[in-house]
């Protein structure tokens, strides 16, 4: 028995006490109808959402699981490792060779028989020789024996001095030279008479007679303190006044 039969058969049922107004029957058939029939599409709706949402998973779910191909794998390039080298920074050293070239030895050779100087300078050398060596510098004065400074000893401006006849008269040793015993500034009076027996000292000067070619001598020249200071070499024949 279908719904329209069975509302029919409830509505003429004489145990009812309502009263039913004629077509009331036809309405709340044509009603359940309506009804039934939205329940059918929202039930269909549903029906086509579900299997659509259903798809969209399975599709989703096949793409999710598709993988490369196993050979891919190998083309895999590694990468590289970074590796960290410190350097230390090399010194250089640079060796610079100086040379200093002494115009004259350190040490005079007290030579007998020949000419006896200080470096290319000479006892007895005329001026125009001695000017010719380029050790001395222009001289001090215009004097009747001209005096000159040397560039050993550019500090005393009578360094060199030389007779118009008997030549370069006088020779005064740098600093640092020494005689051929070993007497220089610094040596004290005792040490000059060890070296030479025949020194012959007078007041703060030491002076000691050589042998050679010439007739010519050693000067001591004395400090406060009893020091030799200079050290000149001397013709004693020249007219110059060297003393």
């Amino acid at each position: 028995m279908d719904l329209d039969d069975e509302l029919r058969r409830l509505f003429s049922d004489d145990r009812l006490d309502l009263a039913v107004r004629p077509g009331t029957d036809a309405e709340i058939v044509t009603g359940a109808r309506r009804i039934r029939r939205r329940r059918h599409a929202i039930a269909s709706a549903a029906a086509v959402v579900a299997i659509a949402a259903t798809g969209i998973a399975i599709s989703n779910f096949g793409a999710a699981q598709t993988l490369p191909p196993a050979n891919s794998l190998s083309n895999v390039s590694p990468t590289p490792s970074v590796s960290t080298t410190t350097v230390t920074p090399s010194t250089v050293i640079e060796t610079h060779i100086v040379t200093v070239t002494v115009d004259a030895p350190a040490t005079v050779p007290e030579v007998i028989g020949g000419p006896v100087g200080y470096g290319k300078l000479k006892l007895g050398m005329s001026q125009q020789e001695a000017q010719a060596t380029g050790v001395l510098v222009e001289p001090s004065d215009g004097a009747a024996c001209p005096a000159f400074a040397s560039q050993s000893v550019p500090s005393d401006k009578a360094a060199v001095v030389i007779s118009p006849k008997a030549g370069v008269s006088r020779i005064t040793l740098p600093g640092f030279a020494k005689t051929s015993t070993g007497v220089g500034a610094g040596s004290s009076a005792s040490d000059v008479k060890a070296k030479y027996p025949n020194a012959v000292q007078q007041e703060k000067k030491i002076t000691v007679a050589m042998q050679g070619q010439l007739s010519w001598r050693f000067v001591f020249l004395f400090d406060n303190a009893q020091k030799v200071s200079v050290v000149r070499m001397e013709l004693t024949t020249s007219d110059c006044p060297l003393s």
